[in-house]
């Protein structure tokens, strides 16, 4: 009665496939599309070595003008930020352009104020109401190092000059003392680059941005895929369970053979897809590197049993068409952002980043980058596995409730 079962689901399966797989295909190149324009467009697109600021003020002969001057120039700041000095007309005009991330209001007092260590007047700085990207992140670190260098810079000197002045220096050693703190200082901040040490972390846990969203994307397609294969579920005999348990096939054989046909379907949908776009990035020869279609078919199979597994158990305790498509759907985007598909999980706080790592789509991506890195993903194996079978076992409940309602033995 199994071999007779499971021979006409998967004939009947195999007419579906019909539908299914140019349906994948449309939904694996509607992602790759959304992909590619977040990655182009998106907050994380900004490909520009520097970031305009627009100056406003009278700085054209102080030493502040000098100073902005030394630092397009000397300071290793120029390799960033550009400064651009206009009215404030024409600043306004660059920012709602996006000529520029930020305008620096200069007052007339502002030099005076910092050299007689008032610090009364104060620079007026300006950004874009809009949401805030990498480059206007840049500018608030920049302007926030420059209010501590100036302050401390300041406190620095007056205290040394204190210091002087209470040991009754002369004029002249005074000067030359001050002058010679004043060249420290500076060569002290156009060298602060040499104080630290730099290391390339990718865009998360090493990973760089365009594998991190290749991974994540093919993931989130795998969650999706359930919306693609509806027919499969949506079109069955409601009266088939009932009859097949009075033939004698039990509830449990009943999924098991279902789920392993719909786990084949899914296989097909989905390797078919990523092996026709590993072919076409290879070549058009981006020069980026991806992993083989060798590599991820085997790192894909446990996942893949996963998200079998948890579309199987949501169309068999949700009978509305309409409520499982909208479940499937806010289920793998909000588990996906939780867990980094959108964003990277250091984007979040620590308890978010923990709870993510626990739901399917963060033992997912565990196990997924795990096995293509060559790292144990043992913690990531488990959690699969305690997910599939979980799902089996409670889709096998449902079913026997559902037959029970039915009135069957």
């Amino acid at each position: 009665m199994i071999r007779a079962y499971l021979n006409a689901q998967f004939k009947r399966t195999a007419k579906l496939s019909a539908v299914v797989l140019p349906v994948s295909l449309l939904l694996f190149l509607c992602l790759g599309l959304v992909a590619a324009l977040f990655l182009t467009r998106g907050p994380f697109s900004e490909n520009r070595s520097r970031y305009g600021i627009a100056v406003v003020g009278n700085i054209g002969d102080s030493y502040l003008g000098f100073g902005i001057k030394a630092v397009q120039s000397l300071d290793d700041s120029r390799f960033v930020v550009d400064f651009d000095t206009m009215p404030m007309d024409e600043a306004e005009k660059a920012l709602r352009r996006g000529e520029v991330a930020a305008i620096f209001v200069i007052p007339d007092d502002f030099l005076d104020s910092v050299l007689y260590g008032r610090n009364d007047a104060k620079i007026t700085y300006i950004t874009g109401d809009s949401q805030k990207t990498i480059g206007t992140l840049l500018i608030d670190q920049f302007a926030r190092l420059a209010s501590e260098l100036i302050i401390s810079s300041q406190a620095a000197v007056y205290g040394m000059q204190d210091l002087l002045i209470s040991h009754h220096t002369d004029g002249t050693a005074f000067r030359e003392i001050s002058d010679k703190m004043y060249l420290e200082l500076a060569g002290l901040v156009m060298t602060r680059t040499a104080l630290t040490e730099v290391e390339e972390l990718g865009f998360s846990d090493g990973e760089d941005q365009v594998s991190w969203y290749f991974h994540t994307i093919l993931l989130f397609f795998c969650f999706l895929f359930g919306m693609s294969s509806a027919g499969v579920f949506l079109l069955r005999n409601p009266s088939l369970p009932r009859w097949m348990r009075m033939r004698g096939l039990s509830a449990a054989a009943q999924v098991l053979c279902e789920y392993l046909v719909y786990l084949l379907l899914t296989l097909l949908c989905t390797m078919i897809p990523l092996w026709v776009l590993i072919r076409i990035l290879e070549n058009l020869k981006l020069g980026i590197v991806f992993p083989a279609f060798y590599e991820l078919f085997p790192a894909l199979l446990p996942v893949l049993l996963l998200t079998s597994a948890l579309q199987f158990f949501l169309y068999e305790s949700v009978k509305s068409p309409v409520a499982v498509f909208l479940l499937q759907f806010f289920l793998a985007a909000g588990m996906g952002y939780l867990s980094g598909y959108f964003y990277p999980p250091g984007f979040f706080p620590a308890t978010l980043r923990f709870i993510g790592q626990l739901l399917p789509t963060g033992v997912a991506l565990s196990y997924l980058r795990g096995v293509v890195e060559d790292l144990p993903p043992a913690g990531a194996a488990v959690g699969i596995i305690v997910y599939a079978v979980l799902s089996i076992i409670l889709s096998v409940h449902i079913r026997r409730r559902t037959i029970a309602m039915g009135g069957a033995l």
